[in-house]
């Protein structure tokens, strides 16, 4: 499962943050929301930075991200974030 969701803007400001587990913090969401979403460096849907796994969809202007640092299944996470 997620360790945390966020809901950013396409400028890679966060507007919602829930964090789930303890294995990932605010400050490694801000990093991913500053270096991929805000400068539009990739659209793949799953990264992986730093031992953290990101799976993102993009849906108008917004952009949901679940953060994993444990072995998820990412095909569910990006099921559940649609």
């Amino acid at each position: 499962m997620a360790s945390s969701v966020l809901i950013s803007n396409k400028k890679g400001d966060i507007l919602i943050y829930r964090k789930f587990r303890d294995d990932t913090n605010r400050q490694e969401m801000q990093h991913f929301c500053d270096s991929i979403i805000a400068t539009k460096s990739s659209e793949a849907p799953v990264l992986h930075q730093a031992g953290v796994s990101y799976m993102s969809v993009a849906a108008g202007d917004i952009v949901l991200v679940a953060a994993s640092k444990s072995d998820s299944n990412c095909m569910m996470l990006l099921h559940f974030l649609h």
